[in-house]
Parts: C-alpha cells; sequence; structure tokens
C-alpha cells in the first residue's frame, strides 16, 4: 500500500514518460526504484490484478485496518492502471479527467504535459502553443476552444466548478466556463450520461470572455442535497442514505415519469441505469440486485457488515459516480444528481 502511495505515480511528466516509452511494437518503459527494475507492462499486469480482487484482497488486509481503506488504495491502483491508457486512442476530455490527480510544479503543465500524448485532432492546428509566459487561466482558456471547436462539444464543462468560482466577481481569474485543472484532486471521471449533453453536438458561439450555449430548457430545479464527500471516505456513502431520505419519501411512492417505485429510481439514477436489463453486455447489478445494495447502504452504521460492503466492486463504483455531486429534484418531481454547483432555480 505504501508503495502506491508514492507521489511519482501521480506527477503529469510521469503519464507522458510511460506512454511515450511504450509507443509503438516492442517497446516497453522500464520501472526503477533503487536497484531493482521490471518491465513497466509486468508492474502494470500486478496492480491491475490488485484493482479487480474484491475478497480476496479484503482478507488479505490487516484486521486493524478500516474497511474504507481497501477503497483508498483501490482508488491509488485505478489510478495506476489508468496511466496505461490514453493517447491517440482518447479524447481531450478523457485525458484531463486523469489528469485531475496529476500533481505538476507549474500549472500551465496540465495542459503543455499532456501534448506529447493528446489525440491528432486536437495537435492538429491546435491554438495551444507552449509559452510559459502565458497565465495559466489563459492557456487553460486556448486548451478548452481547441477541443470545443475541434469535437464541437462541451464536455470540458464538467470540469468547472461553479460552486467554488465567484461568477459576480470582477477579480475572477477567468470566466466560469473555463475549468480550474491547476488543482490536484482525486476525482471522478464524469462520464458522457452525467453529462447534460450526453454525446449530441452543442451549438455555441465564443465572443471574448462570453461563451454563449443554445439550449432547450426542460426543467427548472426545485430542491438540491447536500454535497457528497469529493474523497473517499466512509461518509460518502452516508450522504445516499440522506439523499434517499430527503427524496424517497416513502420509498414506495411512484416516480412520476416511469411509475417505478421511489427507491427503483433513485438507485437508477446513482448508476445511471446501468444495470444488468439494460446493459445485458456487461456484467452488472440487475434493477433488484441494486435495490437490495441500496437497503445494505442505508443500514451502514446499524448492523451492516461495513467491510463486506466496501469489499462489493459496484460499490465503489456508486462512489465514483455520486462523489462531490448532489442530488436535485424538479418542479415536476424528477430527480438525478448534478455537479456540486446546482442550485434551485436554475
Amino acid at each position: 500500500m505504501a508503495l502506491a502511495e508514492r507521489p511519482w505515480f501521480y506527477r503529469i511528466w510521469t503519464w507522458q514518460e510511460i506512454k511515450l516509452g511504450t509507443a509503438g511494437a516492442g517497446r516497453d518503459a522500464v520501472l526503477q526504484c533503487g536497484g531493482a527494475s521490471v518491465a513497466w507492462h509486468d508492474f502494470w499486469l500486478a496492480v491491475l490484478c490488485l484493482n479487480n480482487k474484491n475478497a480476496a484482497l479484503l482478507t488479505s488486509l490487516p484486521a486493524e485496518l478500516p474497511p474504507v481503506e481497501l477503497l483508498r488504495f483501490r482508488e491509488r491502483c485505478r489510478h495506476i492502471v489508468f496511466l496505461q491508457h490514453g493517447g491517440e486512442t482518447q479524447s481531450l476530455a478523457n485525458l484531463l479527467d486523469v489528469a485531475r490527480s496529476k500533481g505538476c510544479a507549474d500549472p500551465r503543465d496540465k495542459i503543455f504535459g499532456l501534448l506529447g500524448i493528446t489525440p491528432p485532432y486536437f495537435r492538429a492546428g491546435t491554438a495551444v502553443v507552449v509559452d510559459y509566459r502565458r497565465p495559466a487561466p489563459d492557456v487553460y482558456r486556448d486548451a478548452f476552444l481547441a477541443h470545443s471547436r475541434a469535437t464541437l462539444r462541451l464536455d470540458l464543462l464538467k470540469h468547472c466548478d461553479l460552486a467554488a468560482h465567484d461568477v459576480e466577481s470582477s477579480d475572477a481569474p477567468s470566466p466560469s466556463w473555463v475549468p480550474d485543472w491547476s488543482r490536484t484532486e482525486f476525482a471522478a471521471p464524469v462520464l458522457s450520461e452525467q453529462l447534460a449533453t450526453g454525446i449530441s453536438r452543442a451549438w455555441f458561439t465564443h465572443r471574448g470572455d462570453v461563451l454563449e450555449v443554445l439550449g432547450v430548457r426542460h426543467a427548472t430545479v426545485a430542491a438540491v442535497s447536500s454535497r457528497a464527500a469529493a474523497k473517499v471516505e466512509d461518509k460518502t456513502l452516508c450522504v445516499v442514505r440522506e439523499w434517499r431520505e430527503q427524496f424517497c419519501s416513502p420509498a414506495s411512492g411512484t416516480y412520476p415519469l416511469t411509475g417505478e417505485t421511489l427507491d427503483q429510481a433513485f438507485v437508477l439514477a446513482l448508476c445511471m441505469d446501468r444495470t444488468r436489463e439494460r446493459n445485458p453486455g456487461n456484467h452488472n447489478l440487475d434493477e433488484a440486485q441494486w435495490v437490495a445494495m441500496l437497503r445494505r447502504i442505508v443500514r451502514l452504521g446499524e448492523g451492516e457488515d461495513a467491510a463486506a460492503l466496501y469489499a462489493e466492486r459496484e460499490i465503489a463504483n456508486t462512489i465514483q459516480k455520486v462523489r462531490g455531486r448532489r442530488f436535485f429534484r424538479t418542479a415536476d418531481g424528477l430527480f438525478g444528481t448534478a455537479p456540486a454547483g446546482v442550485q434551485v432555480g436554475m
């Protein structure tokens, strides 16, 4: 576990070195620690194996170790595994999802340090020029616009934390639509299912500090929950219980859009409809199993075996999907998860 905590794995330049060192047939980077060395691919396979273990990994940990430490260890393994991914097969949005957990001495390197492994659409004619005299917000703005114009999507808005951005302040370093990638945090990748636009084309224009977006208002937010912990902590799951109490009372009530029980609709919102019935090609839980999982979460602290619960793969996936976010309900009674900046009246 101490090895997975080493900051070397979470440097932005380490990622690029590994990707470029393994590019091409027959090439493999070498990981060296002191006098010991191992082929990067062999090390990566070992970490991948640890990341995929469930009960076996749990039983190998010291008995006095809090169950949540298993999740934290898996989180570190997951980010080491992601060092193998990226490059020309990934969009800039996916690369920046992973880069949020990577540190660097200069905040501009959150973009400059990725240029060697960014996809061709971003490198070809990109407006991002390596110039360390420019302020980091300007570099981030250029990267945002270059990606958005090339893909005709605004998925990088998912990295904008409006809750921490004073949009009314004249002292704000950049417009609210420019992500602040300078912060290093272990954040879950935001999937397309969590975006208002999904994978649809976005219609927008840019003038100076103003980004104008054309869209259709479908609903108005009427109620907002507390924010889930942004890091993997015991209280991350506790907030799920709070959300259920706030928005699913009574649990046997009917969800207006589909006629399902509120409990069923609630768990479908948490797992983003990734059930066995709706995604038969994946090894996901079915709806009944998800509802049973929710009831186990609700019983945490009331006799539920926390160690066994944290060992479940879908628990880790659920935490990934909800942490740092809020639950909301619209005036029409619909609900779901949203970024921390969601407010009543939106």
